[in-house]
């Protein structure tokens, strides 16, 4: 035998104290506030009575049943024969159960009350009927609404998690070539490059998994990369990194940075060829300015064929910073250049 767990009774306790209380509240206020519904209740008390308990099943029937079967699927006739027939029983139903019921001080027959009281007896229910009618149909669009970004939220999560595990297997492919590389030329560097990647690899696995980190974080595996990168470049490879910090106790999305300065090594390096990087990070307050410039040394088939984690990082940027966001790439076959600017 399965059973609920506690926390699920728990919740359900508490949606059911909600919804004891919010009829309570919905049927006395009325009678003590408005003068009219004083007027129903010392008139037929039985009425009024029978009248609000008609209209819980009904509101509960007409959310979970009548408006996602019929009324959002615009089947209006349906939903209209049905509200029909309901008004039909909430307007005879209470009359046939105070004739049914001995007379007395808590039920007075409608037979034997004046034709004007019986008009405002019978507005004033069908007041509340098309007060529940309306709210049952509003609570149902506000869930649908709900349950929809919820959905998206979810969507937008499980989209991050994949480009998230797609970027570092992409980095660790790239580091790895370099070390490769240092390897390969015996190069007195290659230690300290080991070093430096297990570093980075132990922020990616630990920091990089949260939705956001501390900017200094970031700047600092960034910086990590830099240095790594100046291990392998060649002599004839001018670098220049700069940046100002202004700013305190502000988060950004991780990995959401070195993409565009990955791609400037990976295209604007070369053993034969003299190049330029240029790399500078400012952030005032909320807003973080990135500029990655590099003259173009790679092919321009095998950039076209490498340009997964710019692809990558485009989608993040639309997913966690959407109109927050401006991206400006240029490239006119000689240089390549980006500028990002985030609010953060």
């Amino acid at each position: 035998m399965n059973k609920v767990p506690i926390t699920d009774r728990i919740n359900l306790t508490g949606k059911i104290i909600i919804h004891v209380v919010a009829w309570a509240t919905f049927f006395i206020l009325p009678v003590f506030l408005l003068d009219s519904f004083d007027r129903i209740y010392h008139y037929a008390p039985l009425f009024y009575v029978s009248s609000c308990l008609l209209l819980i099943p009904f509101y509960y029937l007409n959310y979970f049943k009548f408006i996602p079967d019929y009324f959002l699927q615009k089947k209006v006739i349906y939903y209209s024969g049905i509200l029909l027939l309901s008004i039909l029983i909430y307007m005879y139903l209470p009359v046939w159960i105070t004739s049914v019921f001995p007379e007395g001080e808590w039920n007075h027959p409608m037979s034997g009350i004046r034709p004007a009281h019986q008009v405002k007896l019978r507005m004033g229910t069908m007041i509340l009927f098309f007060v529940i009618l309306l709210f049952s149909i509003i609570f149902h669009l506000f869930e649908l609404q709900r349950l929809k970004k919820d959905l998206e939220s979810e969507k937008t999560k499980a989209e991050l998690s994949l480009l998230k595990s797609q970027i570092n297997p992409h980095f660790l492919f790239n580091t790895l070539n370099s070390i490769y590389f240092m390897a390969l030329k015996k190069m007195d560097e290659a230690p300290k490059a080991i070093i430096t990647l297990s570093d980075m690899m132990r922020y990616i696995l630990t920091e990089a998994n949260a939705d956001f980190i501390d900017l200094e974080q970031e700047i600092n595996y960034i910086e990590k990369y830099i240095g790594f990168q100046e291990l392998r470049i060649p002599k004839q490879t001018t670098l220049h990194y700069h940046k100002e910090i202004n700013a305190e106790n502000v988060v950004i999305a991780p990995l959401i940075l070195i993409p565009f300065i990955e791609n400037a090594f990976k295209f604007g390096v070369s053993a034969n060829t003299k190049s330029s990087i240029e790399i500078f990070i400012k952030v005032n307050k909320q807003i973080l300015t990135l500029a990655v410039e590099n003259r173009i040394i790679a092919k321009k088939e095998e950039t076209n064929g490498t340009s997964f984690g710019m692809k990558n990082i485009m989608k993040r940027l639309n997913l966690i910073y959407p109109d927050r966001h401006e991206l400006i790439i240029q490239d006119n076959g000689e240089i390549y250049r980006v500028d990002l600017r985030l609010n953060l």
